[in-house]
């Protein structure tokens, strides 16, 4: 599995734009095959962190990174880039898998 964390933040005085834009994302990117997770919360610093993951990384650069994207085609849809400003994303391959998925895998740590 390939985990990203993602941090944005609303341009200032878009906060509701901001919100709307990323409830539409938020519906669309968990319709999309080969997401296993994907949701979000407003950090204690009002960034909103998006944590999302893939079956695996090939999964993650064709809805993300190809030129014609899902997600790139969406966030142009619905207008988030005037409302919003992406700050930074981690991203890796899941150290112990099947445990994001809640399934009861056997970790260790050896």
């Amino acid at each position: 599995m390939y985990i990203v964390v993602s941090r944005w933040e609303p341009v200032p005085g878009h906060q509701a734009e901001f919100e709307a834009g990323g409830e539409k994302m938020h519906a669309f990117m968990r319709e999309q095959p080969g997401i296993e997770f994907f949701d979000s919360f407003m950090s204690e610093n009002g960034q909103v962190v998006v944590i999302h993951a893939y079956r695996d990384r090939e999964t993650y650069d064709r809805l993300i990174n190809a030129p014609d994207s899902a997600f790139n085609r969406k966030l142009k849809e619905v207008n988030l880039e005037q409302h919003s400003r992406w700050l930074g994303s981690e991203r890796g391959e899941t150290r112990f898998p099947g445990v994001l998925a809640g399934r009861n895998a056997a970790v260790s740590m050896s």
